[in-house]
């Protein structure tokens, strides 16, 4: 019998411990202009995308997201887990749940940028808003290059190695709110 493996609760998005919603800070005291629009960065790991955008994009506000605490002090760039097996994709980050969420809360133009360097996974990322009729999407074919100028770890080490990298573009054309 092999042995039981358990999922650790540090990078399980579905444990406890994520369940209770965070405390948004005074956005005032975070950004010199809240009024600027909002570039969010889901899954940032170390940071080092968002982070360069921030230094070569003005008009901007940009936050990153990582549940994760580690891959944001650790010096080494983490991998980000897809979740590639079936029983473990209800862990991935995009979810109807977020998609409905984005849908109620970005304006009315607003853009989503999907991207992954495993096109299954970038596959599953756009059902899910093809699902919302609040988006559309921006063209039916992969978009071969992407519009910013910082790249994430992911993709340099893909385009170092030749490998391709799915990109998908989503607007938010009418809000869902009620």
């Amino acid at each position: 019998m092999p042995p039981i493996r358990r999922v650790r609760q540090h990078v399980n998005p579905l444990s406890n411990k994520y369940s209770t919603p965070a405390t948004a800070p005074n956005w005032g005291e975070v950004y010199t202009n809240p009024q600027l629009p909002l570039h969010l960065d889901v899954g940032c790991a170390k940071g080092d995308f968002v982070r360069d955008m921030g230094r070569q994009v003005s008009g901007w506000n940009f936050l990153g997201l990582e549940i994760r605490a580690g891959a944001l002090q650790c010096g080494s760039s983490p991998s980000p887990a897809p979740w590639l097996k079936k029983r473990h994709q209800k862990r991935r980050v995009v979810q109807p749940e977020l998609v409905a969420v984005l849908a109620e809360l970005m304006p009315e133009g607003g853009m989503v940028w999907l991207q992954s360097d495993i096109e299954a996974v970038c596959v599953e990322m756009c059902d899910r808003f093809d699902e919302n009729s609040n988006f559309e999407r921006d063209g039916s074919t992969w978009l071969s290059q992407s519009p910013f100028p910082a790249k994430t770890d992911r993709e340099r080490v893909g385009e170092e190695k030749g490998l391709p990298v799915f990109r998908a573009r989503y607007r938010l054309v009418a809000n869902g709110k009620s």
